[in-house]
């Protein structure tokens, strides 16, 4: 059958259909389906699942190795006696002094007792340690080496020795009340900038108990284990560069490497024409020579700040060959502000590093010095190592060793850039030098491709497949890692590599199963259509008004980046949004405070943790990432607000609404004329979702791209295109097919319009697109005119053709599965084991069933009088707070104790939460003592079974299996042990489709969650819902009743249950 592929590609979903073509056109509608998946990322902070796991566990890891080295240290201390071993008598020694005993041991000698003190306080705090990786990603890494230097000073100034003895000084007789010096590295804001009063760096440390090990004679063997006990640090982990697209089994190369930067700026060079009123030219072999000079070798015409030729400055350099001050550049626009030039051969060239003597180095030696910088930890020895190699002074060292190389990495090797640089220098295009470097560029290029496939083939080398591969094989290039080793063969993303995107990562993987069991099942489509989330072409007004924002935007991003750099604030995305919404807030910075409690925000605070960006619908059920949906609120009214709307979380205070309302009224209307944040403060917010369902365009966008060239390995590039979304949406409405949907439906709360788009997307051929796109561009407005519809899809299109296949579609999810067993075995999890927070323990909790757990709360978390209630020390803290509260009014309460604490220099306070013992986990050493304990982190799977014996014989039962429980080597579920007979009905995973019989009618449901001995199904095609009120609350012994079963629904659409002869073709009965 020659058919169109028309397919809907977003990030939790895959809409597909088949269209029958005659004579190359669309004839009639096939079938169509829909597949749903997750997009991998935390459902508030969009952050990759991997990542949020991997921050709490190196958060956890990090504590470990303390806990680890502190013990480690305490045992050895009690081997060489330097500690008593009775618990008592260590705890009796934490009355001393430790910065007396510091100070006393440069000139006396200490008890063994005193000196194990302080050894053991040194520990517990080591210093800043520098890293050269690190510290140059970081923005706060100058204000912490300026705030070290000047640390130092004092030392200095003071006529210490050491800083035990420097702190000794400042603080002896003082109390935390009366200016004492903080003894911790903290920021403060001086002037709207980041301080550090002090901020002490290893060295520091090491030099105090090197001086403090001699001036005790202790035998050198045991100074020398007790110090690299205390000071030992594990490297940093260097992750290795992808492959190479071009030479096999070489990495790629640094972009900061000079070749790299020079294959870069001679590619660009290569590309541009010079264009007149009257036409064009080409720049000429002497033009590109002498563009190259100013921007690779002599770098007075540059841009420092940017390091940029700027075009004003190329059109300059060009003017004695005869060229137009009034021509432009092919390359020139408002977001390319000029060529980019070798950043780092303009760097170590200056002056105050390599000077000239930089071009004097052979290619081989400069990236030899460039891949020592950018591999280099320790910023000491490479400074030392510099100066002993290049015979630089020290001054000029530190230049080189901060230089502001490029991150990242290319898509070639440094192998294959030698051997193409020769032909860019040549002037040839990078297609061309790519070829004359002996490299096949694409096959697809030479004509040799059939016009229709039969097979699976790679466009830019020929090769054949069966079905289509693992992307990371097909498109090598757009992906990181990859070991290439026979032994991974089995597991094509440690063999391959995958793309960092987990979103996209999933979303393509998707993409090949769907066209291999499309493809087996009416063969090689004869065309693809992907629908993409880009404009269709834009008049010129729309244009204008786009290149306009895209201006704007990033006016306002210098802007802003150059405010973070004033205040010492990292510049990444996240503080970017944090400063512009803080400046929403108000136009008046006075006025700039939480909306919902008036606790003003300055700049001192906007970049703690006591300020957070807060989604006013909350994203779980709006879905809307947009900066009109977001405000700076503070830390406590986030929680309290929760995942509820504000109306829903404050409107039942009258006094106090009516005050976030007048707030409200302050909100800057600069970058919102319409005043869509104000709009999220009304009762019928949710209704009102124009904007909310923006929903992370950079990936949809990047997730077409690599789409549209992986689905070349299924038919011919020229016949897999793409077609914009607004085009789908409106051709939707005139086509009528929202009359599919029930009249009391909205389709974007039903999956199914994936399903309807894809049809759009098949049905709309190239001359559509061009039609629409003529009849349209004069607008401005993005509408066509009634009129000029196209009204139908295809000559014979009948609705009701599709109407009877919408009706009977059933939903395909990707199951949330995973072998746990299987995954501990390669020392890895399937899901989150544990929450992150880990716990101390006091016994038996007041209600049965629990414990007192035991959590050390920042004092900030205390506001009002209930909140003491968890404390512990009740009499010693929470009581004389009560005394102090009695007879305030409730508004004084947070400033009468918070104001205690601070009084006392309490940071920190130990309370109790009572937990059921059930989702409680002990950790314990490996003497087999708890020592710490955790919550669960979520359920595995709920497994039904039912007993032959006893009161619930033939009765369904169920369990839940919590995450860690399935993790445990050899784990059996309770009713196993309790119940050896008993028989395992099904078990049920987060997204398994099940079938059941209601009302004399077929259901088709998925699991959706489970809690609490109960699994909630929702019904296939809901999309969304608020809460639970869509969904099922299934209990085993309705599951029984209904006769629920677990069933398949196929990546294609087709329902496999086990109560049906055979497979059917288009879903359930509902």
């Amino acid at each position: 059958m020659d058919y169109i592929l028309g397919l809907d590609l977003g990030e939790t979903s895959l809409g597909w259909c088949i269209i029958e073509t005659k004579d190359g056109n669309p004839y009639r509608f096939e079938n169509f389906g829909v597949r749903i998946f997750s997009d991998g990322r935390e459902s508030k902070s969009k952050e990759p699942l991997s990542v949020a796991r991997r921050t709490a566990r190196g958060m956890r890891r990090r504590r470990d190795r303390y806990v680890m080295r502190r013990d480690t240290l305490m045992q050895k201390l009690i081997e060489y006696g330097f500690m008593p071993a009775d618990k008592k008598e260590r705890k009796a020694l934490e009355k001393l002094d430790p910065y007396e005993l510091r100070t006393r041991a440069l000139d006396e000698r200490l008890t063994s007792y005193e000196l194990g003190r302080a050894l053991f306080h040194i520990n517990q705090r080591r210093g800043f340690k520098s890293n050269l990786k690190t510290d140059k990603k970081d923005a706060d890494s100058g204000a912490m080496k300026s705030a070290i230097s000047e640390t130092r000073a004092k030392i200095v100034q003071a006529k210490a020795r050491t800083l035990g003895e420097y702190l000794y000084q400042v603080n002896k007789g003082k109390t935390s009340t009366q200016n004492f010096v903080p003894v911790r590295a903290k920021s403060v804001l001086i002037k709207g900038k980041a301080s550090y009063p002090l901020y002490p760096d290893r060295a520091m440390y090491e030099e105090e108990v090197r001086l403090i090990l001699k001036n005790q004679n202790i035998d050198p063997v045991i100074a020398d284990d007790l110090f690299q006990t205390i000071f030992f640090q594990r490297p940093l982990k260097t992750p290795e560069p992808g492959f190479c697209s071009f030479e096999e089994n070489e990495r790629r190369t640094y972009c900061a490497l000079p070749a790299y930067q020079q294959f870069r700026l001679l590619q660009q060079i290569n590309q541009l024409t010079l264009l007149y009123d009257d036409g064009e030219r080409p720049l000429m072999a002497e033009e590109r020579s002498t563009l190259y000079h100013y921007a690779a070798e002599d770098f007075s015409r540059l841009d420092k700040r940017k390091r940029l030729l700027t075009w004003s400055a190329a059109k300059k350099i060009l003017k004695p060959f005869g060229g137009n001050p009034k021509a432009s550049f092919n390359l020139e626009s408002e977001q390319r502000k000029g060529l980019d030039a070798d950043s780092t051969s303009a760097w170590l060239s200056d002056e105050t590093c390599f000077g000239k003597r930089w071009f004097s180095f052979e290619a081989q030696k400069q990236n030899e010095i460039v891949q020592l910088l950018i591999n280099a930890q320790n910023e000491e020895t490479l400074v030392k190592e510099i100066i002993s190699e290049y015979g630089v002074n020290e001054e000029q060292a530190k230049k080189i060793v901060s230089a502001p190389l490029a991150d990242g990495t290319a898509s070639l090797s440094l192998k294959a850039i030698n051997k193409i640089n020769p032909f860019l220098r040549q002037g040839q295009k990078y297609h061309d030098a790519v070829e004359s470097a002996g490299y096949t560029f694409s096959l697809k290029t030479k004509g040799i491709l059939p016009e229709h496939y039969d097979a699976f083939i790679n466009p830019e080398t020929g090769d054949i497949y069966t079905e289509l591969p693992y992307y990371g094989e097909a498109l090598p290039k757009h992906v990181i890692g990859g070991t290439y080793a026979a032994a991974d063969r089995g597991n094509p993303e440690v063999y391959y590599g995958k793309i960092n995107n987990p979103t996209v990562h999933i979303a393509l993987n998707q993409v090949r199963k769907l066209i291999n069991e499309l493809v087996n099942r009416y063969g090689h489509p004869d065309e693809i259509v992907v629908e993409l989330a880009r404009e269709l072409k834009l008049g010129k007004k729309q244009k204008e008004e786009l290149n306009k924002e895209l201006v704007q935007n990033t006016k306002e991003n210098e802007r802003i980046a150059r405010e973070l750099e004033r205040l010492n604030v990292k510049d990444s995305y996240d503080n970017r949004m944090k400063y512009k919404l803080w400046e929403d807030l108000s136009d008046n910075p006075l006025q700039r405070v939480c909306p919902f409690c008036s606790k003003p925000i300055g700049h001192a605070d906007l970049f703690s943790d006591k300020f957070e960006i807060e989604h006013l619908l909350p994203f779980s059920r709006s879905y809307s990432d947009a900066r009109t949906n977001k405000v700076i609120s503070c830390r406590e009214c986030n929680r309290e607000k929760g995942n509820r709307s504000p109306w829903e979380a404050f409107h039942t205070d009258g006094v106090r609404w009516n005050e976030i309302l007048a707030r409200v009224e302050n909100f800057s209307t600069k970058s919102d004329p319409k005043k869509s944040r104000a709009k999220k403060f009304r009762e019928d917010a949710f209704e009102d979702l124009n904007d909310v369902l923006a929903r992370m365009l950079t990936d949809t966008q990047y997730m077409a791209k690599i789409a549209r060239q992986y689905l070349c390995f299924a038919a011919h590039p020229t016949k897999v295109r793409g077609i914009p979304g607004r085009l789908t949406a409106q051709l939707r409405h005139h086509w009528g097919l929202e009359n599919l949907f029930p009249d009391d439906q909205k389709d974007r709360s039903d999956h199914r319009h994936h399903a309807v788009d894809a049809f759009v997307v098949a049905c709309t051929g190239r001359g559509t697109l061009q039609r629409y796109a003529t009849e349209r561009r004069d607008y401005y407005v993005a509408k066509m005119p009634q009129e000029k519809a196209p009204h139908l899809p295809y000559p014979d299109f009948r609705l009701a053709d599709v109407q009877a296949a919408f009706d009977n579609m059933a939903i395909s999810y990707k199951p949330d599965h995973g072998n746990p067993q299987l995954a501990i075995k390669q020392g890895k999890t399937v899901a989150k084991l544990h929450e992150e927070t880990y716990y101390g323990m006091a016994g038996e909790g007041d209600k049965k069933g629990t414990w007192k757990l035991i959590q050390r709360l920042p004092v900030s978390e205390f506001k009002t009088i209930t909140d003491l209630d968890c404390i512990i020390d009740q009499s010693g803290t929470a009581n004389p707070i009560r005394a102090l509260l009695d007879g305030k009014e409730k508004s004084e309460h947070e400033g009468v104790i918070q104001k205690y604490f601070a009084d006392r220099g309490t940071h920190k306070v130990r309370t109790y939460r009572e937990r059921s013992k059930e989702v409680v986990v002990p950790f314990t050493d490996k003497n087999g003592k708890p020592y710490r304990y955790a919550i669960y982190g979520g359920n595995a799977y709920a497994e039904i079974y039912c007993p032959d014996r006893g009161k619930n014989a033939g009765k369904w039962q169920i369990e839940i299996i919590p995450n860690y429980c399935a993790h445990q080597k050899g784990f059996v579920p309770q009713w196993r042990h309790t119940d050896a007979h008993a028989k395992l009905i099904m078990r049920l995973h987060i997204d398994d489709m099940v079938a059941y019989e209601k009302d004399g009618k077929t259901v088709i449901a998925r699991v959706k969650k489970m809690t609490g001995g109960t699994v909630y199904f929702r019904e296939n095609k809901i999309a969304k819902e608020v809460a639970d009120k869509l969904s099922w609350q299934g209990y085993p012994s309705k599951m029984q009743e209904y006769n629920l079963r677990k069933i398949t629904v196929t990546i294609d659409g087709r329902v496999i249950d086990p109560k049906r002869p055979k497979a059917d073709e288009h879903g359930s009965d509902n």
